[in-house]
C-alpha cells in the first residue's frame, strides 16, 4: 500500500519520512553512498528523536541500525578482489561509485537560474536525471566489456566510477568526493568558497569559455573543471602541485560525466577510437540539455609545480596540443612567498597564448579578402572582429577569499610593479590601504605603470565592459548555487581579478 506523502498540515508524513530515510541510508541505494559511520550517526539520531516524541520506529530502520552497528568495515583486499568478479551482483554494484573511505565523503550541490519557477526547476532536474541514467547505462556497457577482457583498475588509482551527476550551463547537479580533513592533499581535497564563486562565474560567462582551451591552476577537488566543461570549453586541463589532489580531481571529473582525454571514450564503444565525446555519451538521450559541449570536448588532470614553469602545451594527447587562452585559479594567494612564482607562471602562459593568437590571426588575414561579398561594410566587419578579439584576449581569472589582508596587499603591489601585465578587479570590496584609506585604484591596476601608454589599458577595459554585459562579473549573475550558506556568507569577502598582458607585450 502506498503511503500518503503529506499529512493534514501539508508536511511530510512520519511514514513517508521514514521510508525516504530508509531509501537514502541503504548502503547500496543512492548514487552517492554515505559512509558507514554517517549512516550509524543518522540512524541513531532518528531513533532517539522518534522515541523522545513517542513515535513508533519503522522495523526496517531498526534493522538497518542493527546491521550498521554489527557490520565490519570492508578490507582493502575485499575491494581489490571485487574488481575481477564478473557476476551479475558485481555488475549491479558497479553502477554505484565506491563507498567513501574513512575520513572522506560524497557531497552533492545544485545550481540554476535565480528566481526560476519551481515547476521549471523540477522539469530541469528530471531532465538531468534522465541524462545521468543514460550515461550510467553507457558506462555499465563499457564496464562489462572491461570485465570480460580481464582489465583491472590501475594500482594506486581511485576506482573508475559511473557518472552520478550531470548538468549544462544553466542547470546542474555537481558531485564531489572530498576529504573531511581540511588539510588533505595540501588543502586541495576539500571544497572552498572561492571555488564555488569561480565556478559560478564560469557558468555565468559561458561566452568567454565556449570553444576555448582552459587551464586551471590549483584545481583542488575539480569543481571549476566541471563548470568549465559544462560552459562549453573545448579542452580543460586541471593542474595541482599535489599528486593525491590530482588523482582525486580526476575521479571527480568522472563522477560528473566529464570525458577524460587519457581514457577510453565514454560512449562505451570500444571501437570508437576517440578520447571522449562532449556530453559524456554519444546517445541522443544522454546529451539532452548538454548542447554547449563541443562534440569532442575533453579534460585532463596533471601535476604541475609552479616553480617548474609552463611546459608549453595543454596536454600530452595530440588533440590537446593547444595553448590555453583562459587561465583560472581559486584561493591561490595562501602564502605570500608564492606570489612571484605564481605571477611568473601566469605570464608564461599568457605570453605563449598571445603568440599563438597572433600567428593564427596572421594566417587568417592572408585570405581575408577572398571570401568578402561585394558591398559589405568593411568598417562593421572590422569593428566586429575587434570586439571578438577583445573578448577572446588571453587572460587569467583569480578568485580569492580575503583571509590575510597583508598577503593581498603584497599581491596587488607585485602586479602594480610589473609593467608587462595589467589587472582589473571584477568583484569584491575595496581593500583599505595601510593608512586606513581605500586602495581600490591600485588594486584595479588603473594607475599607469611607468611609461605605459593609456591606450595599453583600453582593450582590457573593453573586456571588463563585455563581462558586465555577459551577466555576473560581480558574482551576482543569473546562475547561482542553491542552498550553499557558506558561499552566501563569504561573497562579500571574495575578490575576482582579471590579469592580462599589457598592450605592448601582446604584439
Amino acid at each position: 500500500m502506498q503511503r500518503p506523502l503529506l499529512d493534514e498540515q501539508g508536511l511530510l508524513s512520519i511514514d513517508a519520512g521514514q521510508a525516504a530515510l530508509l531509501d537514502l541510508l541503504q548502503p547500496a541505494a543512492p548514487l552517492l553512498p554515505p559512509d558507514a559511520e554517517h549512516r550509524r550517526r543518522v540512524l541513531r539520531a532518528v531513533v532517539l528523536a522518534a522515541e523522545a516524541d513517542g513515535q513508533e520506529v519503522d522495523e526496517r530502520l531498526m534493522q538497518l541500525l542493527s546491521d550498521c552497528l554489527l557490520a565490519q568495515p570492508p578490507t582493502d583486499g575485499d575491494a581489490a578482489n571485487s574488481g575481477g568478479c564478473s557476476t551479475d551482483s558485481s555488475l549491479a554494484q558497479a553502477l554505484l561509485p565506491p563507498p567513501p573511505q574513512p575520513g572522506w565523503c560524497y557531497k552533492l550541490w545544485s545550481y540554476g537560474p535565480v528566481g526560476e519557477a519551481p515547476a521549471a526547476s523540477l522539469a530541469a532536474v528530471a531532465s538531468l536525471e534522465r541524462a545521468v541514467a543514460a550515461q550510467r547505462q553507457a558506462w555499465l556497457a563499457k564496464h562489462k566489456h572491461d570485465l570480460q577482457q580481464g582489465q583491472r583498475q590501475q594500482l594506486g588509482a581511485l576506482p573508475a566510477c559511473p557518472p552520478a551527476a550531470t548538468g549544462d550551463g544553466s542547470h546542474g547537479l555537481l558531485a564531489l568526493h572530498v576529504s573531511l580533513n581540511l588539510l588533505e592533499g595540501g588543502t586541495g581535497c576539500h571544497e572552498w568558497e572561492a571555488g564555488f564563486f569561480l565556478a559560478e562565474w564560469v557558468l555565468n560567462n559561458a561566452a568567454l569559455i565556449a570553444g576555448r582551451a582552459c587551464l586551471e591552476i590549483g584545481c583542488g577537488a575539480g569543481m571549476v573543471g566541471v563548470a568549465l566543461h559544462r560552459a562549453g570549453a573545448a579542452h580543460v586541463l586541471c593542474t595541482d602541485g599535489d599528486s593525491q589532489t590530482v588523482v582525486n580531481c580526476r575521479f571527480n571529473l568522472q563522477l560528473n560525466g566529464v570525458p577524460l582525454a587519457n581514457s577510453t571514450c565514454s560512449c562505451g564503444d570500444s571501437t570508437c577510437g576517440r578520447t571522449g565525446h562532449g556530453g559524456s555519451s554519444s546517445s541522443s538521450s544522454s546529451s539532452e540539455g548538454m548542447g554547449r559541449h563541443p562534440r569532442h570536448a575533453t579534460a585532463e588532470c596533471r601535476q604541475l609545480c609552479w616553480e617548474d614553469g609552463w611546459p608549453g602545451t595543454l596536454g600530452a594527447d595530440e588533440e590537446l596540443q593547444q595553448v590555453p587562452t583562459v587561465v583560472l585559479g581559486a584561493d591561490l594567494l595562501y602564502d605570500p612567498t608564492v606570489i612571484p612564482t605564481l605571477l611568473s607562471l601566469l605570464k608564461q602562459v599568457l605570453t605563449a597564448a598571445a603568440a599563438a593568437a597572433t600567428a593564427a590571426a596572421a594566417g587568417s588575414c592572408s585570405g581575408e579578402q577572398q571570401g568578402q561579398q561585394q558591398g559589405q561594410d568593411r568598417r562593421q566587419q572590422e569593428d566586429a572582429q575587434q570586439a571578438q578579439q577583445q573578448q577572446q584576449q588571453p587572460a587569467a581569472y583569480l578568485a580569492t577569499t580575503l583571509r590575510n589582508e597583508a598577503t593581498l596587499h603584497q599581491f596587488l603591489a607585485a602586479v602594480e610593479a610589473d609593467p608587462s601585465i595589467c589587472m582589473q578587479q571584477l568583484a569584491g570590496p575595496p581593500v583599505p590601504d595601510a593608512s586606513g584609506g581605500s586602495s581600490s585604484a591600485a588594486m584595479l591596476g588603473s594607475q599607469e605603470k611607468g611609461d605605459e601608454p593609456p591606450a595599453g589599458k583600453a582593450h582590457a577595459a573593453a573586456d571588463v565592459a563585455a563581462l558586465s554585459a555577459a551577466g555576473g562579473p560581480d558574482g551576482n549573475g543569473t546562475i547561482r548555487w542553491q542552498h550553499v550558506p557558506e558561499l552566501d556568507a563569504a561573497r562579500e569577502r571574495i575578490f575576482l581579478h582579471r590579469i592580462s598582458l599589457a598592450a605592448r607585450h601582446t604584439c
